[in-house]
Order: C-alpha cells, then sequence, then structure tokens
C-alpha cells in the first residue's frame, strides 16, 4: 500500500473507528431554548459588525503582537549560538545570521506598522 505498513495501517484504522464511535452524536434540533424547525434559533455576528478594514487592523495588531514577542526570544537564540559557538566559524556565522535576520524581521514588523498606519490615514478612515 505504498508507504504505510499494513500493520501501521491497521492500528490507524482500529483508532479511527475507536474514535467514530465514542465520539457523542450531534443533533441539529437540540438547540437550547426549543430550537428546530421555525424554532428561535438566533446566529450571532462573529466580527461584532467589524467590516474588512477592521478584521485587516485586527490581523495585522495580532501579527505584530505575536512578532514583537518572537523578537527578544530569537535574539536570546542568536545570542545562545554566538556563546556555544566556541570560536567555531560555521556556527559564528550561523549565530550572524540569526541575528541579522532577527534585525531584519523586526524592521519588517515595525515598517508594516507604519505603512498600515499611513495607508489609513490617507484612505481617511
Amino acid at each position: 500500500m505504498g508507504r504505510f505498513s499494513p500493520h501501521a495501517l491497521g492500528i490507524t484504522m482500529i483508532i479511527v473507528s475507536i474514535a467514530m464511535l465514542i465520539a457523542p452524536p450531534v443533533f441539529a434540533q437540540g438547540v437550547a431554548g426549543g430550537g428546530g424547525v421555525g424554532g428561535g434559533v438566533t446566529l450571532t455576528d462573529p466580527l461584532n459588525g467589524c467590516n474588512f478594514q477592521c478584521l485587516a487592523t485586527k490581523i495585522i495588531g495580532f501579527m505584530l503582537d505575536v512578532g514583537l514577542i518572537l523578537v527578544p526570544a530569537m535574539a536570546l537564540v542568536a545570542g545562545f549560538q554566538f556563546l556555544t559557538a566556541a570560536g567555531n566559524e560555521t556556527k559564528i556565522s550561523s549565530a550572524k545570521n540569526t541575528l541579522l535576520y532577527t534585525i531584519i524581521g523586526t524592521a519588517v514588523l515595525l515598517i508594516s506598522q507604519g505603512v498600515s498606519l499611513i495607508i489609513k490615514s490617507v484612505l481617511g478612515t
């Protein structure tokens, strides 16, 4: 059967079968508050009235937050690589590249935030 051995395929099939038997059934009619056909089921807006601009702002803000958490972590990784290089030129070169890419990534993060703010001010929103 290609890349998988028959033994691994059999174990996988057993695990999937057990998971399907254990999983509880889900019925659309089982909504609290008397759902069902013609019932009072209401759908809430997951974006809370947010348009594309608001969504893009939230996504950019989230990516900026994650990036700014990763910057010091990568700087520490680069420092650790420098400390453990012990004079090995290839390890020192790798540490320099890690630090360089961390600095470039930080610049890209900050520039992207600035470009986003400039676009917002030009569009007047």
